[in-house]
């Protein structure tokens, strides 16, 4: 089965325009000799999700929250080892300030991984960033 690694979790604030910020999320995928033998075609996913920690303050039902899906395409193994990803997407502010609040100003995010193989056969791969905390 594939292994989704070194998931790494990017935010750049633009100086010019206030509201827009860059998203950008590395990942590497590595393949199994079983997903080269057999081609296995995976259906592959990045989604930016917003993170409620119970207890810090974050409103409504303490539910993590998918805001941006970053990659959403089929893969398939081929020949390749391993594959590097880079995606990067211009998201608005008020998108990543999924908990106004007051009383906790900052918001935390991650990037989560997916690949989940189409025919069903082989375990579905995942990979998480680390969580990143800032005021949106």
């Amino acid at each position: 089965m594939a292994q989704i690694k070194n998931v790494e979790l990017k935010v750049e604030f633009d100086a010019v325009n206030e509201d827009d910020i860059v998203v950008t999320v590395d990942y590497d995928i590595e393949f199994s000799d079983l997903d080269r033998i057999a081609n296995v075609v995976y259906h592959e996913i990045c989604l930016l999700v917003g993170v409620d920690t119970k207890g810090s303050g974050d409103i409504g039902n303490g539910g993590d929250d998918i805001l941006k899906s970053l990659v959403d395409q089929v893969t398939a193994t081929g020949r390749q080892t391993a594959v590097h990803r880079n995606a990067s997407k211009v998201v608005k502010r008020h998108v990543l300030n999924e908990d106004p609040s007051p009383l906790q100003p900052r918001d935390e995010l991650r990037a989560e991984v997916r690949m989940d193989d189409q025919a069903g056969q082989v375990i579905t791969a995942t990979g998480r960033s680390a969580i990143l905390a800032d005021r949106f």
